[in-house]
């Protein structure tokens, strides 16, 4: 597929799939059992388990904005007193929940991927994943073990990281690759089909999206550790639309749709600014990513 200098497809994916997420999102729960909602989140699991473990550099590093960012959001614009509250603790753990419960989830992902990966290998982690998918399935269907039901959801996610995270991103023979995803896609027309004859058949992330997730990624995922513009942008979604959105909400921006529309306005400039300063200071504090001068 053909790349434009500073925009990736499978970038631009990331976009559409945050933007979705950002926008359905109502409330603290981040994870909703809807075929929609699970299919976007697939999608951005799937691009950080292969990121993250094809990353040239330090992949700690792609976390530290959660930290700066955080500290800047909670304590000088958000206004979290540090000092005289008894509730610092809540108060801290509130706010991750409500804004950065993606990237935690990430960020939990990777570090087991990477404790399990060095203590027993690769092929074990995929086996706990897919003990995890079974887990997954049975709370769905006999909605047990009672305390498992309300996690049904990350623990298919987990099963997601931890089989991508493994995927070759060199070159491969992508004709066969665009058969498999035509065939997917019928695949999943079937099993919408299945969901609504069948009511035992809960329809969230069926294993269609999983063969989609895959051959899409082997038809794209060449350009995963490239670093350009949209990368930039969805990293700045992902780190920056808290913050940015709470200083809008003081400007009297706030109607919620109004805001967030202009926080994406924002945030795409800031992205083209950051992006052609080349300061990698910056860049990795804000977002996680730099792009090296040519």
């Amino acid at each position: 597929m053909k790349k434009s200098k500073n925009f990736y497809i499978i970038d631009i994916l990331m976009i559409i799939s945050l933007i979705f997420l950002i926008f359905t999102r109502t409330s603290k729960q981040l994870i909703q059992p809807d075929l929609l909602t699970m299919s976007f989140l697939g999608y951005v699991i799937c691009y950080f388990a292969i990121f993250l473990n094809n990353k040239k550099e330090n992949s700690f590093i792609l976390f530290l904005p959660l930290i700066v960012v955080s500290i800047i959001d909670m304590f000088f614009i958000h206004g979290i007193d540090l000092f005289n509250n008894n509730e610092i603790l809540k108060d801290i753990l509130s706010y991750l929940e409500k804004n950065y419960s993606l990237l935690l989830i990430i960020l939990v992902f990777f570090i087991i991927d990477r404790v399990f990966v060095k203590l027993i290998g690769r092929y074990f982690l995929i086996a706990l994943g897919t003990i995890a998918l079974i887990v997954s399935l049975c709370t769905q269907i006999f909605e047990k073990p009672a305390f498992l039901v309300d996690y049904s959801e990350i623990l298919k996610l987990f099963f997601l990281y931890t089989l991508f995270s493994n995927m070759n991103i060199k070159n491969v023979d992508k004709s066969k690759y665009r058969i498999g995803l035509f065939l997917s896609v019928f695949l999943l027309i079937a099993e919408v089909f299945m969901a609504k004859k069948y009511f035992f058949y809960k329809l969230d992330l069926p294993f269609s999206m999983i063969l989609i997730y895959y051959f899409v990624f082997k038809l794209i995922c060449s350009n995963v550790d490239k670093i350009g513009l949209s990368k930039y942008y969805f990293m700045s979604l992902l780190y920056l639309f808290p913050m940015v959105s709470n200083i809008l909400f003081r400007f009297d921006i706030i109607s919620t749709m109004k805001n967030k529309i202009a926080t994406f306005i924002v945030l795409f400039f800031l992205s083209i600014i950051f992006e052609q300063l080349h300061i990698f200071i910056l860049d990795y504090m804000f977002f996680g990513v730099h792009k090296k001068k040519r």
